[in-house]
């Protein structure tokens, strides 16, 4: 048997089992036919292209991870497959398109997901076959959760509430703070460049003891990517 030409070593057979390693190369063979008192007779068979394998396929597709919201972290399984020692790659797709540069077992979601479809597709490569792939199904991405904390400092007579409003994947939310105070609420706007951080200054109160809590309203902007929240009632103590 030949490959490219070239003998096969140890290939003196009449069946021959091609291999990976043989693919793109061309195959043929080679039949000497010997009889007393005559010359030997070499006759050459047409070549024939090696194709390659078939390519692997799924027996149980790649799933993701985690929780989709922006972000968060998702994480893809590789998924089975019908062939043994292939080497996997990832690519992550939002809308059934590639995102550039995410081609890890993982995957951080940005802005550009809140309110897509988010799928990972694995491929499946081994020497000598075609490549596979297999698609796991696709998630929804939410917003990112507004957490909201409130601290609680006296300035001379007068209170002011420290707040935080820390949202994963949004470091610089907007909107509008409504700290409520008994009953009297207290407003203040909450810019993009404070990065998630006012101090509001309450009125003047009598002594006694004050159950606050804040409220984050998102900005327009802020709202398609960021829920609105509030946070745990903190005690004011005015003496």
């Amino acid at each position: 048997w030949l490959l490219d030409g070239a003998p096969v070593k140890g290939a003196t057979q009449r069946t021959f089992t091609l291999e990976p390693s043989h693919a793109g190369k061309r195959v043929s063979v080679r039949v000497t036919a010997t009889r007393d008192g005559y010359e030997k007779g070499v006759a050459t068979s047409s070549s024939a292209s090696v194709a390659k394998g078939a390519a692997p396929r799924a027996t149980k597709a790649p799933k993701v991870s985690g929780t989709a919201r922006l972000g968060t972290k998702l994480k893809a399984s590789k998924g089975s497959w019908d062939t043994a020692g292939v080497a996997v790659s990832y690519q992550w797709l939002r809308g059934g398109k590639a995102i550039k540069g995410a081609t890890s077992r993982t995957y951080t979601l940005k802005k550009k997901d809140v309110g897509k479809r988010v799928s990972v597709r694995v491929t499946a490569s081994k020497a000598g076959y075609d490549d596979g792939a297999s698609s796991s199904k696709a998630v929804k991405v939410k917003k990112a959760k507004a957490k909201v904390t409130a601290k609680v400092k006296m300035a001379g007579k007068r209170a002011k509430v420290v707040v935080r409003i820390k949202a994963s994947g949004y470091p610089k939310p907007a909107g509008t703070v409504r700290v409520k105070v008994g009953k009297k609420t207290v407003k203040a706007k909450l810019k993009a460049s404070a990065k998630g951080r006012v101090t509001v200054r309450l009125p003047r109160l009598a002594r006694g003891a004050y159950r606050i809590k804040v409220t984050y309203t998102p900005s327009a902007k802020s709202k398609k990517h960021v829920t609105k929240a509030s946070s745990k009632r903190v005690t004011l103590r005015v003496r």
